[in-house]
């Protein structure tokens, strides 16, 4: 005769936590739809079109990407040499073409550093480096919640309550460093031209480019 054991007791056996009352995650089975009953072929016409037109478009989307990019590279040194020492920095720009205008925007938006590079980008930013950025991080919390005087003491108390229940490994933190709210506008006045470029190399300015132009029509 096979024994059962209660189902408390077993829980305890296997050292589980308790969950009943919270909703599980269900696992969605895949749909099936119904195949359309193309008796003369007209939708598979159209689909092979369809399919094949949306390849030659990411083709082309990849290649229109990769031209903004070597068109913003291009622009870059004389968006610095502009706006050296403007406090209110001039951000579009005209590019004229046979086809008609490209408008470029660099805007006010940069790429999350990874603090392992902050001691090769440091030196860019010499001793204005404490002007321009700032740490960021979350571990299950946002840190730029938490008042700044008190976040050394905060981290450490969270750190020693993880490793007194020896469990630290499931404490995960996702970091990085961040521009200051006005490093783009500050920037033109700490910065030269060349160490403008420097800082691109590892803090690119990000941009927006249109066809639009002043109006779209062509030159």
């Amino acid at each position: 005769m096979t024994q059962t054991v209660p189902i408390a007791s077993a829980m305890d056996i296997l050292g589980m936590v308790d969950l009943s009352g919270i909703s599980a995650k269900t696992t969605k089975a895949k749909p099936t739809h119904p195949v359309y009953p193309d008796t003369i072929g007209e939708g598979a016409v159209m689909a092979a079109r369809i399919r094949k037109r949306t390849e030659e478009l990411e083709a082309l989307s990849g290649a229109l990407e990769t031209d903004k990019a070597c068109l913003k590279q291009l622009l870059t040194p004389f968006y610095f040499q502009q706006n050296e020492g403007r406090v209110e920095p001039e951000n579009t720009f005209i590019v004229q073409s046979p086809e008609g205008e490209v408008t470029v925007t660099f805007k006010n938006a940069y790429p999350k550093l990874d603090p392992k590079v902050l001691p090769t980008v440091a030196p860019a930013f010499g001793a204005n480096l404490a002007q321009c950025v700032r740490q960021v991080f979350k571990l299950e919390i946002d840190g730029d919640q938490l008042p700044a005087a008190k976040v050394p003491q905060i981290i450490a108390e969270l750190r020693a309550l993880f490793e007194k229940h020896a469990c630290l490994g499931a404490l995960s933190v996702s970091q990085g460093i961040k521009q200051v709210s006005d490093f783009h506008t500050k920037r033109h006045t700490l910065f030269t031209v060349e160490q403008n470029m420097a800082l691109e190399q590892a803090f690119p300015i990000q941009s927006a480019i249109s066809t639009k132009g002043r109006g779209g029509k062509k030159g």
